[in-house]
């Protein structure tokens, strides 16, 4: 995975290319990205069956084949119910921590919806810092070089940010907020900024400055 990612690939496509092999993967790719997501999520063979219209073996069958082939994910989601059961908490890339106290007195049915927020928890919490973080930063740059409002933030919705730019300005702003925010902290794997312009957010189309 990570050298899909460093290479540019379709993710979801090779996901199901690994699964399903070069002949199937068209064929599969929506419910290989349905486990691509749905694995960190929790999601069991249930859910994967209502989610794609497969039966329940198949379900089953599916995300079998998918531990076996990233052994890492499962690794990592079994490591994580056993440092949260002995810690009490899991935290992101920056240190903000979860608590999860007295799990060892939760029924099964609170003991597995904790450890499937555990889970999830230090993925899509480090993501929710690093837009944080950006966003920061962005207005940092804003205050000092745009001070009368000739490029302004005004929403962030889950990992996308939404700006009004004057339009001489946008291929600058653009570029400085595209460097900002994939400059929010170094993975093994690039931060991919994608950025749309338009007059009104209906509208936008994806652009390259």
């Amino acid at each position: 995975m990570i050298d899909a990612f460093k290479k540019g690939e379709d993710i979801h496509l090779r996901t199901a290319i690994e699964m399903f092999g070069e002949e199937g993967a068209d064929k599969h790719r929506r419910i290989a990205k349905v486990i691509n997501f749905g694995i960190l999520y929790g999601m069991g063979s249930h859910r994967l069956a209502e989610s794609t219209g497969i039966s329940l073996l198949e379900a089953k069958d599916y995300i079998d084949r998918y531990f076996l082939i990233h052994k890492g994910i499962a690794k990592y989601i079994e490591t994580t119910k056993e440092n949260v059961l002995h810690d009490g908490y899991v935290e992101t890339l920056f240190g903000r921590k979860r608590f999860f106290r007295n799990m060892r007195l939760m029924n099964p049915r609170e003991r597995a919806e904790a450890e499937r927020q555990a889970i999830n928890m230090p993925l899509q919490g480090s993501q929710a810092d690093m837009i944080k973080i950006a966003m920061v930063k962005i207005d940092a740059l804003f205050s000092e070089k745009y001070p009368e409002g000739e490029a302004r933030m005004i929403s962030q919705v889950h990992d996308e940010l939404l700006f009004e730019v004057k339009d001489a300005d946008v291929p600058v702003v653009a570029k400085e907020v595209q460097e900002l925010m994939a400059g929010v902290c170094e993975l093994v794997v690039p931060v991919v900024v994608n950025v749309s312009t338009g007059k009104r957010w209906g509208e936008m189309q994806k652009t390259n400055f």
